[in-house]
């Protein structure tokens, strides 16, 4: 029916329109979609399904009647109890480990359809098309210094993610064994022995600090005065010298900061987002961290850049809507700001350095004199204007952050 001699016959005009063109990129994309997703809802099946046999086993064999069988002693030699702490980090490595997997698989997936897409439009017959004019617009080929860049790129976030999962699961196994109840527990004696406290790295001797407590933010936080500023009318300024926070520690949950980012409309380069990502991989905080990176969703160019960089967990991308000529707008980092999943915010410049421990002496700075929120002040000046250092609790910043 296309031959040009049967293409306007009425019957071939009929079955053209009740049977269009297939996209054979799009085909195959959803074809190992449907496949991925059976494979791991089959997975899934398997696992809950093994772990209630187990269950239902040990529940049985655990009554006193049959505790003594031979065969029960065997299993439960095989199945000892599962420590709660190594549970948690476990399983948290599993979920973290499936993300990141299911991440590369779509990376893959993308990449392939992209390939197999261009492929078909740089045939002579379709370069022409519409629909293939606008593809290969739109993705251009990669060089191999691009290339090599963008690896290189990937390569120091996948490591700074790493970094920052286990920074999580310490932390989490320091607030389950801090706990009165398993504090002495051999287990937790040989953590809490093995980890003295989250001191920073490359910290030179110093006297002994206090306790910070993260939970003592909280607590201010929701306290009746939850202003930022009018701190002479109130007293609530605390200004602290960085030898007094690096000789405090951590005792318990080390706190996650999201740092929020306004990307520049129009001419932001992938090499430039990549700076700022390597600028923001200079901190040295001893908790886990997260950067947002907040772009307008009508520059496509930045879209696409933080789309390659961005891992969904460590690397955020956030796209705001709202005029074009009022961007970077006050909705849209607050916009960022909710986003995010961190335990505290920071306001982060995307054409500035940043000290290396900016990150980490603001945080105890709040647990220090626990307050909700804190600036850096240059010695003999005064904070930067318009908060841009500000960092503060992520619930008090949310309801506070007019930036």
């Amino acid at each position: 029916c296309e031959a040009p001699e049967r293409r306007e016959r009425p019957e071939c005009a009929a079955f053209l329109a009740e049977h269009p063109q297939v996209d054979l990129a799009q085909a195959a994309a959803g074809l190992q979609g449907a496949m991925a997703s059976i494979e791991s809802d089959h997975k899934v099946w398997d696992h809950s399904l093994a772990v209630e046999a187990v269950a239902l086993h040990r529940k049985l064999c655990e009554d006193p009647e049959r505790r003594g069988c031979p065969e029960c002693a065997k299993f439960l030699a095989e199945h000892p109890q599962v420590d709660l702490a190594q549970a948690v980090v476990g399983l948290q490595g599993a979920i973290a480990s499936a993300a990141s997997e299911h991440k590369t698989w779509e990376h893959s997936l993308a990449a392939e359809a992209d390939a197999l897409h261009r492929r078909l439009c740089e045939a002579p017959e379709r370069r022409d098309r519409p629909e293939c004019a606008a593809f290969l617009a739109a993705h251009p080929a990669i060089d191999g210094d691009d290339l090599h860049r963008r690896m290189a790129a990937n390569a120091a976030s996948n490591a700074a993610w790493d970094r920052n999962f286990t920074a999580e699961a310490q932390a989490l196994h320091r607030s389950l064994c801090l706990d009165p109840a398993r504090r002495q527990r051999p287990d937790c004696l040989r953590f809490l022995a093995e980890h003295p406290g989250a001191m920073e790295v490359g910290a030179s001797a110093a006297p002994a600090g206090r306790d910070l407590h993260w939970s003592s933010v909280k607590g201010w936080a929701a306290a009746p005065q939850r202003k930022l500023r009018g701190a002479g009318a109130g007293g609530l300024a605390a200004p602290l010298e960085p030898e007094a926070l690096r000789a405090s520690h951590w005792a318990g949950m080390i706190p996650k900061v999201s740092c929020i980012v306004a990307l520049p409309m129009h001419g932001t380069s992938m090499r430039r987002v990549e700076d700022v990502v390597r600028e923001f991989h200079r901190q040295t905080y001893e908790g886990p961290t997260q950067l947002v990176l907040v772009h307008h969703h009508e520059d496509l160019e930045t879209a696409e850049a933080v789309r390659m960089l961005a891992d969904g967990f460590h690397i955020k991308g956030a796209a705001a809507r709202g005029p074009v000529e009022d961007y970077p707008s006050s909705a849209a980092l607050r916009f960022g700001a909710w986003s995010s999943d961190g335990d505290a915010v920071a306001r982060w410049a995307h054409d500035e350095e940043h000290h290396p421990k900016r990150i980490s002496l603001q945080v105890r700075a709040l647990a220090l004199a626990a307050r909700p929120a804190s600036v850096l002040v240059p010695a003999g000046g005064a904070a930067a204007p318009g908060d841009a250092t500000l960092l503060g609790e992520a619930a008090w910043m949310r309801e506070n952050w007019w930036p």
